[in-house]
């Protein structure tokens, strides 16, 4: 409903209220001249780097296996021939 003026009226704020609410100056810390986002956005890059460590870790270790597995096979492999060589070396004595 509108009132005389061409205001509303009711319980929603005009838009020049609400644009008003969104442009003031954030509080500057005197110190450092800057304003509190900045911790804010530091800790949201750090959660987005975690979160992107942890999915390249994840891939990484998914994309490893096969390696891992034939390095375990190696090192199986080096072991018995260890094995075999140390038995040899005692027959040949």
């Amino acid at each position: 409903m509108l009132r005389s003026g061409g205001r509303r009226t009711g319980t929603q704020p005009e838009v020049r209220q609400i644009t008003d609410r969104r442009r003031k100056p954030r509080d500057l810390d005197p110190e450092t001249g800057k304003s509190g986002g900045g911790a804010l956005s530091l800790a949201g890059s750090l959660a987005r780097s975690r979160l992107y460590r942890a999915a390249l870790a994840k891939e990484l270790k998914k994309q490893l296996a096969p390696v891992n597995r034939k390095l375990d096979e190696l090192e199986k492999q080096n072991e018995e021939l260890k094995k075999q060589n140390e038995h040899l070396k005692k027959q040949l004595k």
